[in-house]
C-alpha cells in the first residue's frame, strides 16, 4: 500500500489482518501513505494489527515506512488484544521513518517481536511517551502542519499534490533523520524525490 490518504473513518486507515483459516500473509510493505483521526478513539487506530490464530504466524514480515499517522482520538498504531490470552504480536515487523503523533500512546498493544528504527512519536497531550522502543527515535515535537477544520477534506485524488498539511515544518527535527533505505530512490507523497539522506515522514 502506497500513496494512499485516510481520514475520518469510523474504522482503521490501515489494516492488515488475517482471519481464521487464510494463508500466511507476509513480505508486504506499507510506505507513504497518511491517516488522520482514523478509528473510533477505542479499539481501532491509523494503522491496525490483527489476526484470528496469532499463534500460527500467518500475519509476519511487513516493511512500514515513511507514512504519517495522526490521530486526535487515540493510539496511532495498535496491536490487537481482544483475545487476551493471545494478542496480535506478529513476527517481523520493521517500522521505519514513520510519523506517530497521537493523543493517547502512539503505539499500543504488544509488539515484541517488532522492530522500530529512526521514528517520530509525540502526545498531543504533551506527555512523553512511555514505550521507547526506538533508540534512534525522536520524542519530541516532529514539527508537523497539523490539519484544521476544514483544509484537509479531499475527495478528488487529482487534488492531493495540493494538500498543504502534514508537511514537515522549516526547523522540524524530523529533516534529514531518516534511515536510509533500499530504494531511497522513490518518490514521496507529493511525487518528488526524496533527499538523502531522506526524511522522516512522507516527504
Amino acid at each position: 500500500m502506497q500513496y494512499n490518504y485516510s481520514y475520518d473513518n469510523n474504522g482503521v486507515g490501515y489494516g492488515l489482518f488475517q482471519y481464521y483459516g487464510t494463508t500466511v500473509w507476509e513480505n508486504n510493505i506499507i510506505r507513504y501513505n497518511i491517516s488522520y483521526n482514523d478509528g473510533d478513539g477505542k479499539e481501532k487506530a491509523g494503522i491496525y494489527m490483527w489476526s484470528a490464530e496469532p499463534e500460527k504466524d500467518l500475519l509476519r514480515n511487513c516493511k512500514i515506512y515513511n507514512n504519517m499517522i495522526v490521530n486526535e482520538l487515540g493510539h496511532a498504531v495498535r496491536f490487537a488484544l481482544e483475545e487476551q490470552e493471545s494478542p496480535t504480536d506478529p513476527p517481523g515487523f520493521e517500522f521505519y521513518n514513520n510519523v506517530f503523533i497521537s493523543k493517547e500512546e502512539p503505539i499500543h498493544g504488544q509488539f515484541s517481536q517488532s522492530f522500530f528504527s529512526n521514528n517520530a512519536f509525540w502526545r498531543l497531550d504533551d506527555i512523553l511517551v512511555q514505550q521507547r522502543q526506538d533508540i534512534h527515535g525522536i520524542y519530541e515535537n516532529p514539527g508537523v502542519v497539523l490539519p484544521g477544520a476544514n483544509n484537509y477534506r479531499i475527495t478528488d485524488p487529482s487534488a492531493l499534490r495540493a494538500l498543504e498539511v502534514f508537511k514537515l515544518k522549516p526547523d522540524s527535527p524530523c529533516k534529514g533523520a531518516g534511515k536510509k533505505l533500499e530504494g531511497s530512490d522513490l518518490l514521496n507523497f507529493w511525487g518528488e524525490k526524496q533527499v538523502k539522506p531522506g526524511n522522516i515522514g512522507i516527504e
